[in-house]
């Protein structure tokens, strides 16, 4: 995960690596189409997410455990 402030006085990037567990699943509807669409969904767990700091407060919370995802679209297929 990489982390940017944009209205702080002072302006650094962090990058943090998280280490959790990561799920999806996902449909399509295939036809005699070389298009096919899909749609699938995905979650991701991180037990112990990093903090977020800014000074001169210190930690002022933290990224979210749980994160949530959709994917929407058409694939297209080669003969």
């Amino acid at each position: 995960m990489q982390e940017s402030a944009l209205d702080l006085a002072t302006r650094q990037t962090r990058t943090a690596i998280e280490l959790g567990a990561h799920g999806g699943a996902g449909v399509y509807l295939a036809g005699p189409s070389r298009l096919t669409p899909f749609l699938s969904v995905h979650g991701e767990w991180v037990p112990a997410p990093p903090a977020i700091s800014a000074l001169p407060r210190g930690v002022v919370g933290h990224t979210p455990s749980v994160w949530l995802g959709a994917d929407a679209g058409v694939a297209w297929g080669w003969p």
